[in-house]
Order: structure tokens, then C-alpha cells, then sequence
């Protein structure tokens, strides 16, 4: 597949910036030819844009339009290529790229005039020039691997793709039709044994394309692509689906479903058990109980869901500044209908970012966590993510038998969501099962090629526990730029790998917001470990990195449930 750089300008095969290296053909970029690493298309193209008007500012909103024109994602999307280019380049100190608060970036490294240039880019204020329409829409989510992030497998069972829904009338409600069909059938078949499907973060950049389904399901490694519409009509809404298969661009099938009123779940209940039948068959299926096409609980009214969308949205930023907005509109969507348990479960995920975050001290949020994920779990007990929440509230309790029985019950109910193969990983390396979660933690980041920021957090410790301090140094380097506590990972893993300098900073950052730290409260406050390899790769970390290990004793004192390491009972115990 033919990168955005490449098509833009096949003959131009290499530029050089003073001190660094650019490949504009290959999409490589680094502090040398021999240290190059290769960028995803959109952070070349980002990257492009800067160089091009080195010196100059460039306003987020200049970069998103050209980049991203044809498709709207957050700020997010542009976050996570700055990000990539920084670490490709190993602008650490952020002098090369400097962000401009609240208004972009600038590239403020001289170029060399001498050098081969890279494509022509006008600068930014001339509105005529964009990447071309038709190779963002070739490349979509292509995803080249970088230092941190493994290349997508294909999936072991037959892949499928849900491109987002349109909307094929002017009612606006049909738009929020479209989005809620797009999730649930998503999230429906995601819990089937039968086949993966490809997470929506990394099909919704197809939103508002025409795509050709073979480049589709050669960029996102699926079998099947499903393509729908929506369209309300008076006292009626009606819903239509194809499903092609990509290697023959031959359709499975196309129908279309009405149902009265307002009710886009009945369509979609229809939707997503014809998808299942034609791919899988329904008499093996149902044979052997191996489709679990589950319904949650819709909201009753459609404030409800759009409260929750924006509580979902504001969540997903990653920061304490986010947390409040997020609350509020997670507890608008309970207000409005108070059986709505998606709404609930958004509250247990906000008052553990509470904890992350340092926003409110464990013994008041973890109550509040439990009591949301079970509301939600009361609401839909056949909700996978609502019992990976369980499992994150449990190790949080230091109760192992629930916490892995809530795991299990995770993974059987969607064994293909690539959230929650990233969320249960950690419960699995707590009970010593760490091949299993670095299995998952790969088919999830193939399922979900451009995975959400959140994944960061969940990923990092799972692969130091796992002994892969190089990949969880990536992701945890990610995570700590959003919220500092999540810096005790990253001097550990920059410990293990020789990265004094980095280690040190990174200690720095943490005792800046928690003196106390210690392993023993990290194991306290967000689950013990079975496995004596797993507990060992956590103290010798901490050793490295000159964090403490024991808690003092008045912290022991004043947590009854405290986990106790042996070596700091006997240190104790001479003081």
C-alpha cells in the first residue's frame, strides 16, 4: 500500500533537516539515517505541513483540516502524531516541535536549503492545497509500526468491518440513528465467538467515504465489510445493510428492516443477527451456543444518549481537567433515564480516573466505582465492559477470586472486544497469566489498529509485568504526558533499560505528586500479585528507579487492608 508521502511525490526519496533525517518516499523520520523509524501516513503528513512552513506557526486547526479533511476526529488524532514525530526524532525536550498553547505547533528547527526538499506544500493560510482526497482515503487507518506499538496481525477468525452507518434523510435524528446503530452493532458482534470485528476507533475514519472494500479489508486485516444506512421516516424508521465479502467484492447479502416508531434497537437487533447468520451459519451457531449477540439496555430517551456521548467523549481526553465535564454528563444521561447502564458504567470508569488522577483519595471514589458497576451490571448482566469494571473494582479491593472471576466472565462475554482484551489484561498478569495477556494485548491492538489514548494507561503496566520494559517504556511514556502518576511505570521501565537521565525525570514527576509512593501502595491500592516473577520485576524496578518500596508505619497502620511485602515487614519491624 502506497503511503500519503509516496503518493504525493513518488520521485522524492529523501529530505534532511539540520540534525535529522527524513525519508518523504518511505515515511521514515529519525535523529539519523540509521535511527530512522517509520511514521504512520498522518503523522508524515503532519509532519510534512510543519517542515514546509518551518518557522512558522501552524494552527491546530490548519493541521486537522488538511490531514484530516474529509473526516472528523478530535484533537486526540493530532495529539497522537505530534507524539509519534517527537519520539521518532527524539525531540524529548519539545524544542524541535513547540506546541503554541491553545493555538498549534511550529517546526522551529532550520532547514537546510542544500538538502533535497521534501514534496511542495504550499503554506498553510493558501486554502487551495490538502492531501489528496484519494490517497487519505486508500491509506485510512494503515498502520506502520513505530518503536513502541507491535504491527496489526490479522485476526485469527474471519474479520469483519462495520463502516459507519449514513444517515439518508435530513431529519437530524437520523444522524444520532446512525451513530447509536454504528456502536451497538459494533459492540454486539464483538461478542461473538464466531468472528472479530474491528473496533470503532478504527473504522470510523471511514465516515462520509466512498472506499473501495478491498483496500478496506486489506488495511484493517477482515474478511467482511458491512456498509448501512438510516433513514427516519414518519412514524416509521427504516435501516438498510449489505454485507460484501472484500476478496471477491461479491455481497453476502442486502436487506433492508423497518420497524414503527422510533425503535432503531429493533432494527439493529435484526441487523446484527443476520450479520451473524450469514457469516457464520445459524444452525452451528446456535447448535453450539457459540453467538452471544446481547442487548443492552437503550436509553429511553435520545437527551439520554447524547449526555452519555459527551460524559464518554470527556472521559476519553485523559485528564483531570476532564473528569468534572464528564461526571456531569454521565449523571444528566442517569437523570434523564435512570435505567440507562451504559450511563452507569461511564460513572464507575470517572471515579476511577479519580483515583488515577489524584482527584479523590481511593477510600471514597472505589466505593462509588463498585456501587456504579454494579448498578450497570444489574441493569445488563451480559455486558463484557461492565465486568471488566468489576475486575478493575475488585484487584482495587484486593479481592483475587472476584476480580478474576469477573475477568473470566469479561472475556466470555466478548472474547473479540478489543477494549476488553486490554482492560482484563492486567487481572491476568495479577494472577501470573502474562503470556495470555501479552496474547491479548496483541490481538486487541490488531482488532483496534488506532486504538483510543485511554489504551495507553492499561497497556503499560501489563507489559512490565509482562517483562517487556521496552513497549511498556512506549506506552507508558504516552500515558505520563497526560497525567503524571502515571510516571511510576515510566522510571521503572527507563530503569530497567538503562535510561538514567529519563529515570530520573521521571521520579522527579511522580514524588512531585506523590511523595509517598511505594510499591507496597501500589500493590495496596490497585491489586496484588500472584506470580513471584511479576512481583519481582515490580521491586527490582522500583530499586532501580530509587522509589521506596515499603510504606511507612503509619500508612500500615491506617490501612488494615495494606499488602505487606516480607522485606518491608522485617524492615518495619527494626524501626
Amino acid at each position: 500500500m502506497v503511503s500519503v508521502v509516496s503518493e504525493i511525490s513518488a520521485e522524492v526519496s529523501r529530505a534532511a533537516a539540520r540534525g535529522l533525517y527524513f525519508d518523504w518516499h518511505r515515511g521514515l523520520a529519525g535523529p539519523d539515517s540509521t535511527a530512522a523509524i517509520a511514521l504512520r501516513p498522518q503523522s508524515m503528513a503532519v509532519l510534512q505541513i510543519l517542515y514546509q512552513n518551518a518557522g512558522k506557526a501552524v494552527t491546530k486547526e490548519q493541521l486537522l483540516s488538511h490531514v484530516w479533511h474529509d473526516v472528523v476526529v478530535t484533537d486526540d488524532s493530532l495529539v497522537q502524531c505530534i507524539t509519534e514525530i517527537r519520539k521518532a526524532i527524539g525531540d524529548v525536550d519539545r524544542k524541535i516541535i513547540k506546541t503554541l498553547p491553545k493555538r498549534g505547533y511550529i517546526y522551529d528547527l532550520p532547514t537546510d536549503s542544500t538538502e533535497t526538499a521534501p514534496p511542495a506544500a504550499p503554506s498553510i493560510p493558501r486554502r487551495s492545497w490538502a492531501l489528496p482526497a484519494v490517497a487519505l482515503a486508500v491509506v485510512g487507518l494503515a498502520f506502520v509500526a513505530w518503536s513502541s506499538r507491535p504491527v496489526p496481525q490479522a485476526v485469527e477468525l474471519p474479520g469483519i468491518a462495520v463502516l459507519p452507518f449514513n444517515n439518508l434523510g435530513n431529519d437530524p435524528k437520523g444522524d444520532k440513528f446512525a451513530a447509536m446503530m454504528t456502536e451497538d452493532v459494533i459492540t454486539d458482534l464483538s461478542h461473538s465467538k464466531d468472528f472479530s470485528v474491528i473496533a470503532r476507533n478504527s473504522s470510523d475514519v471511514y465516515k462520509g467515504r466512498a472506499v473501495d472494500v478491498r483496500s478496506v479489508g486489506q488495511e484493517l486485516h477482515v474478511k467482511y465489510v458491512l456498509e448501512g444506512s438510516v433513514e427516519p421516516l414518519p412514524g416509521r424508521v427504516r435501516a438498510t445493510a449489505q454485507l460484501i465479502d472484500v476478496a471477491t467484492n461479491a455481497h453476502i447479502w442486502s436487506e433492508r428492516f423497518e420497524a414503527q416508531g422510533d425503535d432503531v434497537f429493533a432494527v439493529e437487533a435484526n441487523v446484527t443477527n443476520r450479520i451473524a447468520t450469514s457469516i457464520t451459519g445459524h444452525d452451528a451457531a446456535a447448535a453450539n451456543n457459540e453467538r452471544s449477540l446481547i442487548r443492552r439496555k437503550p436509553p429511553h430517551q435520545w437527551d439520554a444518549y447524547d449526555a452519555y456521548q459527551a460524559g464518554l467523549e470527556a472521559s476519553h481526553q485523559m485528564g483531570p481537567e476532564f473528569v468534572p465535564q464528564a461526571e456531569t454528563m454521565f449523571t444528566k444521561a442517569i437523570k434523564i433515564d435512570p435505567n440507562f447502564a451504559r450511563a452507569h458504567l461511564g460513572l464507575a470508569w470517572v471515579n476511577l480516573e479519580k483515583i488515577l488522577y489524584g482527584v479523590q483519595a481511593p477510600d471514597i471514589a472505589l466505593p462509588k466505582m463498585l456501587a456504579e458497576a454494579k448498578s450497570a451490571e444489574a441493569l445488563d448482566p451480559d455486558d463484557g465492559e461492565v465486568h471488566a469494571a468489576l475486575a478493575q473494582a475488585y484487584s482495587m479491593l484486593n479481592d483475587p477470586s472476584k476480580t478474576q472471576a469477573e475477568a473470566s466472565r469479561a472475556l466470555i462475554l466478548a472474547p473479540n472486544n478489543a477494549d476488553i482484551l486490554v482492560l482484563t489484561s492486567p487481572f491476568l498478569i495479577q494472577s501470573g497469566q502474562s503470556d495470555l495477556a501479552v496474547d491479548n494485548i496483541n490481538k486487541a491492538l490488531g482488532l483496534n489498529p488506532s486504538y483510543p489514548f485511554w489504551y495507553n494507561s492499561t497497556l503499560y503496566p501489563a507489559l512490565f509485568y509482562a517483562g517487556d520494559y521496552a513497549r511498556s517504556y512506549g506506552f507508558a511514556q504516552e500515558a505520563a504526558k497526560a497525567a503524571p502518576v502515571n510516571s511510576d511505570f515510566l522510571a521503572m521501565d527507563a530503569a530497567y533499560l538503562g535510561r538514567t537521565d529519563e529515570a530520573a525525570q521521571a521520579k522527579q514527576a511522580l514524588l512531585k505528586l506523590d511523595p509517598e509512593w511505594s510499591a507496597e501502595r501500589l500493590l495496596s491500592n490497585f491489586g496484588n500479585l500472584s506470580g513471584t516473577a511479576e512481583l519481582e520485576r515490580l521491586t527490582t524496578g522500583a530499586t532501580k528507579a530509587g522509589l521506596q518500596l515499603c510504606m511507612s508505619k503509619a500508612e500500615v497502620a491506617s490501612r488494615p487492608d495494606a499488602i505487606h511485602l516480607k522485606s518491608c515487614d522485617a524492615d518495619r519491624a527494626k524501626s
